[in-house]
């Protein structure tokens, strides 16, 4: 039997579109919206087949959520990490978000708010036998507030 390969982990944007409303996420107008073209997915890919395995809409506009408007995602900047246990962490998005998702299902298990954007890719390490996830939260890109830390969490 051959041995699966990881799962390749991506986050893809949509392209750019004109100014928009002000209510809306730059590059976002009501046209894109309504024909569903404004998703920014966290994806997975199977490298033995080049199949997706799972995609999801990674991040949130509060805004566009409160008008009814389903989960669009948002730009990112930052990637994933794997854990041997098949955890998937990622911060990356605009609403300040870390999240941890089932690498074989794209579940979402747990998200927490960051003190500003995590625009980087986590870490993880050990100490004493205990795991650790680490990401920076510096924020300051897309017009998010700023921030200046690292955040660390045990895993269980």
């Amino acid at each position: 039997m051959r041995e699966l390969l990881p799962l390749a982990l991506l986050a893809l944007a949509p392209p750019v579109a004109a100014q928009t409303a002000d209510s809306l996420p730059p590059g976002v107008t009501p046209e894109l919206v309504a024909r569903g073209k404004v998703i920014y997915n966290g994806s997975a890919i199977d490298l033995n087949t080049g199949e997706y395995r799972w995609r999801i809409p990674l991040g949130e506009y509060a805004a566009l959520t409160a008008k009814g408007v389903p989960i669009t995602g948002t730009e990112q900047y930052g990637g994933p990490i794997v854990t041997a246990g098949g955890l998937v962490f990622i911060a990356a998005t605009m609403d300040a978000k870390f999240r941890a998702f089932d690498k074989t299902t794209g579940k979402l298990l747990w998200e927490t708010t960051l003190p500003a954007a995590g625009y980087a890719t986590p870490s993880t390490f050990a100490v004493r036998g205990k795991q650790y996830v680490v990401i920076a939260a510096g924020g300051g890109k897309l017009g998010t507030k700023s921030g200046d830390s690292y955040v660390a969490y045990a895993l269980p």
